[in-house]
């Protein structure tokens, strides 16, 4: 007999699993968005800013699911939990990669304008 998985134990695995590729996809869209009104005077600042949050959220969804692999049982003999423990895994490790990827985007946004000369 396999055991399913609450509802909301669902939800908080799948909300730790696609907070670090939207937090990317919201990076790219919000550096983009942003690179006209700082070549019309706006502070560089406000690009770093935007993506720092993005890589926080990356990595908030990552320690989400660190903390829960850690509270998590130890696996059975059955494969009941065999899917969520790999979803928590693709959490963690997802979010700390797509939070790097995030983190080398600002670096070319720190040292180079993206205004045009």
């Amino acid at each position: 007999m396999t055991i399913r998985t609450a509802p909301r134990v669902l939800v908080f695995i799948w909300v730790t699993v696609l907070a670090s590729p939207l937090a990317w996809a919201s990076s790219l869209v919000t550096m983009f968005w942003l690179t006209h009104p700082v070549c019309q005077g706006l502070s560089r600042s406000v690009l770093i800013t935007s993506g720092c949050l993005c890589a926080l959220v990356a990595l908030a969804g990552a320690l989400a699911a660190g903390r829960a692999l850690k509270r998590a049982p130890s696996p059975s003999a059955d494969d009941s939990g065999d899917v969520p423990m790999f979803l928590l895994r693709l959490a963690l490790w997802g979010g700390f990669m797509f939070a790097l990827v995030i983190a080398l985007s600002l670096v070319p946004t720190a040292l180079l304008t993206p205004c045009p000369v």
